[in-house]
């Protein structure tokens, strides 16, 4: 009898990575099979951690140390024979990355199941955690996810991506040393002490294959925004960096628009919600006369003023690779929106504008408008929440017989009783 060589199983048993119906189906084969499929389906259970029983499967591959961290609490951990395979080994992704911005919560809704099965006191979801200051009170949840998350850091050894939301221990922290593969990584509201922030930085610091970098909401302050800013000088694997929320200042902000003099490699920057202020608009307003590599970048949420908005607006008439730029919930008022409105009739890159939450009146907007009549580049404009009423919104109604290149036009506002919608494949807000 011929037997095809595993070659051609594995090409056909990929093909159906995202069929997990039929990889169950065929996991139960014969064992040939069982061996090939089964490290294709463990790759990526970062979808499947709501699941109480894969939560089973991996709280069995904790070691002596990671149980310990749970024993304080009386839990009860599965007791059952050798697991046939290192199941955790072929985990290439822990966490949610379909969207950067969104922290996942398979995880902990998976440990929370588990508990809730078991016949612990009911231990309360994700929805309900959300928005709440003290969501992390759950100490028991905490102390699963920490032990999970330090044994995936151990046994994965092929892990490329990896989020962690919520209170971590210092021994996941120092885990993350032995983890040098990384391709991205994502940190949401972790509460790190400061020796913890300065483990974290030094790994990013020795870490050479880290292309995504997500920090969020952890309060780095000055020092850290100005140590992690030194250690993107030199850097030339990351290629995005999302930092909102850790209330760097204005001397964190100096601190990144200088490394967009030296580094080649970021092209995607979000520093929202970090307070940088005036000081560090205009810096970077600097920078972006020198930077030659950034597509992207998110100032939103920076008490950023009309002077330094319009020193930003007046670099991208010469600024030819930046293709979308993110301002909103600053202080920009007419003047701001005029000054912009000028760039749009000389920049012919930028695709992305989002000016929401500012103080944009009739006269910006109109002025905006009038751009529109010439601009060929914008597809997406966010002029929300504005002070742009019916006498502003008549005036994009009018540049959009003659712009054929704007495709999403946002001007709602609470204050505002008009809805429009136009008859072509655009839409307008």
């Amino acid at each position: 009898m011929l037997y095809l060589p595993n070659e051609f199983f594995l090409k056909i048993f990929d093909y159906l990575r995202d069929d997990y119906k039929s990889l169950y189906s065929c996991l139960l084969v014969n064992r040939h099979w069982c061996r090939i499929t089964v490290p294709i389906l463990w790759s990526e259970i970062a979808n499947k951690l709501r699941n109480r029983k894969l939560i089973n499967t991996c709280l069995l591959s904790l070691n002596s140390d990671e149980q310990a961290l749970i024993i304080p609490f009386n839990i009860n951990l599965p007791n059952s024979p050798n697991l046939l395979f290192e199941y955790t080994s072929y985990v290439t992704s822990v966490g949610r990355f379909d969207d950067l911005n969104i922290p996942s919560d398979n995880l902990d809704n998976g440990v929370i199941n588990w508990l809730n099965y078991n016949g612990y006191e009911e231990a309360c979801s994700w929805d309900d955690w959300e928005g709440q200051e003290d969501w992390e009170v759950d100490k028991l949840v905490i102390a699963i996810k920490n032990s999970l998350m330090t044994m995936f850091l151990r046994t994965s050894k092929k892990l490329k991506y990896l989020e962690i939301s919520g209170i971590i221990y210092n021994n996941v922290v120092k885990n993350l040393y032995c983890k040098n593969n990384l391709i991205r990584l994502n940190l949401v509201k972790n509460h790190f002490d400061f020796e913890e922030k300065k483990a974290l930085i030094e790994y990013i610091c020795k870490n050479r294959t880290l292309t995504s970098l997500h920090i969020s909401y952890n309060y780095l302050e000055s020092w850290g925004g100005k140590a992690l800013a030194e250690v993107l000088y030199t850097n030339t694997s990351i290629t995005s960096l999302i930092l909102n929320g850790n209330n760097i200042g204005n001397e964190g902000g100096k601190a990144f628009a200088k490394v967009l003099y030296m580094n080649t490699a970021l092209t995607s920057l979000n520093l929202s919600s970090n307070n940088i202020g005036d000081d560090g608009g205009e810096i970077f307003a600097k920078a972006l006369h020198i930077n030659t590599t950034l597509t992207s970048l998110n100032l939103s949420c920076n008490n950023i003023s009309n002077e330094s908005g319009k020193e930003i607006a007046k670099v991208l008439h010469t600024n030819i690779t930046l293709t979308s730029l993110n301002l909103s919930s600053n202080n920009i008022d007419n003047e701001g929106g005029k000054a912009f409105a000028i760039m749009l009739h000389i920049n012919t890159t930028l695709s992305s504008l989002i000016l929401s939450n500012n103080n944009i009146g009739n006269e910006g907007g109109k002025a905006l408008a009038k751009a529109l009549y010439e601009n060929n580049a914008l597809t997406n404009l966010d002029l929300s929440d504005n002070q742009i009423t019916l006498e502003g919104l008549k005036a994009f109604i009018g540049a959009l017989h003659n712009n054929t290149t704007l495709i999403t036009l946002n001007l709602r506002s609470d204050h505002s009783w008009y809805y429009v919608c136009i008859n072509d494949d655009r839409i307008i807000y």
